[in-house]
């Protein structure tokens, strides 16, 4: 708990009165979100925690064509397979050991952390909120606006949407194509703590989990092939 809440006080530190910065420095941030919302491909392994243990953990991997694959674990909850194109998405049933038509509740799991190009667009949005601090730049005070970032772990453990959120991120720029973003905060009187690492490529992989539990449905495989021809 000392490391966590270190972390928290660590990335609020100095939000009163923060010096004024020069534009060059969030210019590079802006860069850094610009190449990976102009990259075919973007994938994202993030983890989630509050004080309390719940967690989640998983990957995401996200295709200009608007394929998003979600493959994460939810700390009691199980595996979570979830594809998601447009409005559609489907989800797998462990128990059927088949692809069915998600409920409109399960988009959550393409929310937040697990969808990088929405994560990033949202970041991208505030770049003049940041401010460079320590190797990275800092957002000290997203506050309620932040909080949907926290996405599947904040709704998965039933916070009120409009419960008091203070939040912290932290962007670091690790190289052209990856970047680490890490979450600190307070919703309600609960710590929550996150981190996301993003790779962006110009060349994406086969759209396929690691391990297919089932072949997609045919009503899956034809909304892809329309998304990919349409891109």
């Amino acid at each position: 708990m000392k490391k966590t809440a270190g972390l928290f006080l660590a990335l609020l530190a100095g939000c009163s009165a923060p010096a004024p910065e020069p534009e060059g420095d969030r210019d590079a941030l802006a860069a850094a979100f610009g190449n990976a919302l102009g990259s075919a491909y973007l994938l994202a392994r993030f983890e989630g925690t509050t004080e309390n243990d719940v967690a989640v953990k998983g990957t995401a991997r996200w295709y200009r064509s608007g394929v998003l694959l979600v493959d994460m674990d939810e700390k009691g909850g199980g595996r979570v397979r979830l594809l998601k194109i447009g409005a559609q998405a489907w989800i797998f049933d462990a128990s059927a050991q088949a692809w069915i038509a998600a409920r409109p509740a399960q988009g959550i799991y393409a929310r937040g952390l697990a969808n990088p190009y929405e994560l990033v667009s949202s970041l991208n949005a505030e770049v003049r909120a940041f401010r460079s601090q320590r190797g990275g730049f800092v957002w000290n005070e997203a506050g309620a606006g932040g909080r949907e970032l926290l996405d599947p772990l904040l709704r998965l453990i039933d916070i009120d949407p409009e419960a008091e959120c203070r939040l912290g991120i932290r962007v670091e720029v690790k190289a052209p194509d990856r970047m680490r973003i890490g979450f600190s905060g307070r919703v309600l009187a609960r710590l929550c703590f996150a981190s996301v690492e993003i790779r962006s490529s110009a060349t994406p992989p086969p759209m396929q989990f690691d391990d297919i539990p089932s072949p997609f449905t045919p009503e899956m495989k034809a909304a892809v092939r329309k998304a990919t021809e349409e891109k």
